[in-house]
């Protein structure tokens, strides 16, 4: 079996037994953990054993929250694994933990309850490369993992940006939103082009996703699609789209691009008198100020 553990491999259910019983609703907490060498030492000789000691760790899981079928302990011991793998210099470690747990997303006679996956998508946020964009970027067709796998590429960064753009035209509007979400998280310039077609999509929580997305990005190209989304629409969208055209202008000012930043907060003047909304108009202004003369 996969999962068996050599003469050399430590017992993991041993291990995690060591780690103190959790604070229960009505007692009086002392937010009980171990401490930090303790817990240090624990997830090194998980680590030590090698794969058959994490995919063991990984097995107990059951929930969304990383425990077992009885309590928290394996999902916080995970937690302590991937931390520690995820230290500078700990490369090999690292591959094993995004390894392991891909190996455990992908098998399907092992196949974990669907909470526990999320639990080791998200764990992915922390210590996932470059082996893990592959087996992220199929989740993303996955209602249940849809979410947590894109912010998981997004984490990653390089080469998952470019497996999140390629997603695009593979999923739905919600997937298209969790893939806008991830792209402006990364802050992919490469992006800028599909955002701004996004932007003018026919629903408006791609639009509004797409805008958002361009203005995390912080490029000029997008200036055009987020001033534009701002001025056409209304109510809630009319409020994100706002939000991100302030946003977008700041990041081009700190960037040194002043222009392309006063051209968003003079427009934003423009509309914000026009539509009764001072408070905007008090922002874009303050913008203006802050640049005069650069």
């Amino acid at each position: 079996m996969e999962t068996r553990e050599s003469k050399d491999s430590p017992d993991v259910a041993a291990l995690i037994a060591q780690l103190p019983d959790a604070d229960m609703p009505g007692a009086e907490s002392k937010l009980t953990g171990p401490p930090r060498e303790e817990a240090r030492r624990i997830a090194t000789a998980i680590l030590d054993g090698g794969r058959a000691s994490l995919l063991a760790l990984i097995d107990m899981i059951r929930d969304g929250w990383g425990g077992g079928e009885k309590d928290y302990r394996p999902g916080y011991a995970l937690r302590c694994v991937t931390l520690l793998a995820g230290e500078p210099g700990n490369e090999e470690r690292r591959r094993l933990v995004t390894d392991a747990i891909v190996a455990r997303l992908g098998n399907d006679e092992t196949r974990l309850p669907v909470d526990a996956r999320a639990f080791l998508v998200r764990e992915l946020q922390l210590v996932g490369g470059e082996s893990a964009v592959e087996p992220l970027g199929k989740l993303l067709a996955d209602d249940a993992l849809r979410d947590d796998a894109a912010m998981a590429l997004a984490a990653i960064g390089g080469e998952a940006a470019r497996r999140l753009r390629r997603s695009w035209s593979e999923v739905g509007v919600a997937g298209r939103v969790a893939i806008a979400n991830a792209l402006g998280a990364c802050r992919d310039a490469d992006a800028a082009g599909l955002l701004e077609e996004a932007a003018s999509d026919e629903d408006p929580a791609v639009r509004i996703a797409a805008v958002r997305a361009l203005a995390r990005t912080g490029d000029e190209r997008g200036a055009t699609a987020v001033v534009r989304a701002a001025d056409r629409s209304d109510g809630w969208e009319r409020i994100q789209a706002t939000r991100a055209c302030l946003e977008l202008a700041g990041r081009l000012a700190a960037d040194d691009h002043t222009a392309a930043a006063r051209r968003i907060w003079q427009r934003l003047v423009k509309t914000a008198a026009e539509r009764g909304e001072p408070h905007v108009t008090a922002a874009a202004e303050r913008g203006l100020a802050d640049t005069a003369g650069k």
